[in-house]
């Protein structure tokens, strides 16, 4: 903005640089509100809100499938547990 550019000018370069999809809502949201006439708090504020529940959202949806990714481990180790309590179980049994 000290080169003389607008705010709006400065958000778009700023969003074609990081085409992030979190940073092209926050722009979109900051040059509407700008455009409109909104108080840019009330902008960050709704921004934050909505920022803040999808990152919970993504984090559930990684801790459910992080129990999915589970299984498979622990089954082979169920397995392997097993494999070592009966191996000498029935090695002692064979001999008798």
């Amino acid at each position: 903005m000290n080169l003389g550019q607008t705010r709006k000018d400065c958000l778009l370069e700023f969003m074609r640089r990081c085409p992030v999809e979190a940073v092209k809502e926050f722009v979109g949201a900051l040059v509407q509100a700008e455009e409109r006439g909104n108080p840019v708090a009330d902008v960050l504020q709704i921004q934050a809100t909505s920022s803040r529940t999808r990152r919970s959202v993504r984090a559930e949806e990684l801790a459910a499938k992080a129990g999915v990714a589970m299984t498979g481990p622990l089954v082979l180790i169920f397995a392997s547990v097993m494999i070592l309590i009966m191996g000498p179980m029935s090695l002692k049994m064979s001999t008798m």
